[in-house]
């Protein structure tokens, strides 16, 4: 399971056992009770760490998404580009990152991606928060790189929202469509799309050739 701090083993036993638990009911049919089962631990050992289901399933997401920032940004800054072929660099980086990631953890991105739904609204809320936090971080990226040069000048928050749509349907794709897919193909085929879109460079045609 995802993590980034130490915990105590009992709260460990608990996240992994409620990710299996979530991910075999459903968050919504899913119980405290199942969980403590699954982790074979006393009830009252839940309460000493979650105040509810809610508050468990909170803690999963705040923790996938804590990582996966640490393990793509984090450690992958604008601030040491100094041309496009190393931001290409990067970025093919950044997204087979997140790619093997979440493959690895394939059972939490699904609570992510399709259980979050399910959540009351408070805690739809701490995980909208979550995707929030994540633009902000990717809108400082494309600021440093248009500041730099490299990018060209558009609303760095309207592309950092475009581009984690995109991030969120390319892991669905990546993780339950073409589960058995080469990852640096997909990763290939991201960033052209990222970086070029999709039209082809321009073909020069016979009546061009003859004019020129």
């Amino acid at each position: 399971m995802p993590r980034t701090v130490k915990i105590k083993p009992s709260k460990q036993r608990l996240l992994t056992a409620a990710i299996e638990v979530f991910f075999e009911k459903g968050y919504t049919a899913a119980r405290v009770s199942d969980v403590v089962a699954r982790a074979d631990v006393a009830q009252g050992t839940f309460y000493l760490h979650f105040k509810s289901k809610e508050s468990a399933f909170v803690a999963l997401v705040e923790m996938f998404f804590e990582e996966l920032l640490a393990e793509t940004l984090g450690k992958n800054p604008a601030s040491g580009l100094k041309d496009s072929d190393a931001t290409r660099h990067q970025l093919c980086q950044i997204w087979r990152t997140i790619l093997v990631y979440c493959r690895s953890h394939a059972k939490m991105t699904a609570l992510v991606l399709q259980e979050a739904a399910a959540l009351p609204k408070a805690e739809r809320a701490v995980l909208a928060a979550n995707y929030a936090k994540a633009v902000d971080a990717l809108a400082l990226y494309c600021r440093e790189t248009e500041r730099r040069g490299i990018t060209r000048s558009i609303d760095p928050d309207l592309t950092a929202w475009v581009i984690i749509g995109m991030v969120e349907r390319a892991v669905h794709y990546a993780v339950f469509v073409a589960a058995e897919a080469d990852v640096d193909a997909i990763v290939a085929d991201l960033v052209m799309i990222e970086l070029n879109g999709l039209l082809a460079p321009k073909q020069h045609t016979e009546d061009e050739g003859r004019k020129a």
